[in-house]
């Protein structure tokens, strides 16, 4: 009996010898041993949201071209707070690319002196319906008047060619239109061929007692862009 039991447990050694030499040992020999396992790295969240490139649109500003100079007429630009009394000198056509007033297109007057054809004037503009009256020149001057009893009327006129809107001032002899940045001023008796009954009278609008006029204005004294 105990010759059975000795064989029956070399026996089971043998099998538990045997079963254990075929399964992986837990420390891996420098020639592998080990079935290797795939990973897989979970991608971050900052690449996993779309990227969008910022994009900026100009910005356009848009200028409005001046108004043209046109062959034998009279360009003149008003302030939409001038009530200007036309007469017979209707503008023949307008231009409306303007900010706050408008610029219009006049026949000349037949004749230089205005005495003789007084229904191609404009105007008159003064107090009180226009306190801050204000007359730019061609060359970029303004002039304001040197009394509330001056008032001024536009005579459009075309000498050799150009055309232009000469300035006549109405009002005591010794007053007129002072420059705002110079010392020159243009008087209503300059304009006079006299003051006497029989001799009153005005001079010819291309004599250097007058000046063209590019706008008028009531309320501020700056020379528009829109009329060239």
């Amino acid at each position: 009996m105990a010759q059975l039991t000795l064989i029956f447990v070399c026996f089971l050694s043998l099998i538990i010898y045997s079963v254990t030499g075929c399964l992986p040992t837990s420390t891996a020999s420098s020639s592998g041993g080990e079935i290797p396992i795939p990973t897989t790295q979970i991608p971050t969240v900052s690449s996993m949201v779309p990227t969008t490139a910022m994009t900026t649109t100009p910005t356009t500003t848009t200028t409005k071209a001046p108004c043209d100079q046109k062959e034998n007429l009279a360009l003149f630009y008003h302030q939409e707070d001038v009530d200007l009394l036309y007469r017979d000198a209707n503008p023949v056509s307008s231009c409306l690319d303007c900010d706050g007033g408008h610029a219009e297109y006049f026949e000349s007057a037949a004749f230089a002196r205005p005495g003789i054809n007084t229904n191609a004037e404009i105007g008159p503009v003064g107090a009180p319906d226009c306190p801050n009256l204000c007359v730019c020149g061609w060359d970029g001057e303004c002039f304001r008047p040197t009394s509330s009893t001056i008032s001024v009327s536009f005579y459009p006129y075309c000498n050799e060619g150009t055309c232009a809107m000469y300035v006549l001032i109405r009002g005591d002899r010794y007053e007129g239109l002072r420059s705002t940045t110079t010392s020159t001023v243009y008087t209503a008796g300059d304009q006079r061929t006299g003051f006497n009954p029989g001799q009153i009278g005005y001079k010819v609008v291309t004599d250097p007692s007058y000046f063209t006029a590019k706008s008028v204005g009531c309320s501020n004294c700056s020379p528009t862009s829109c009329s060239g």
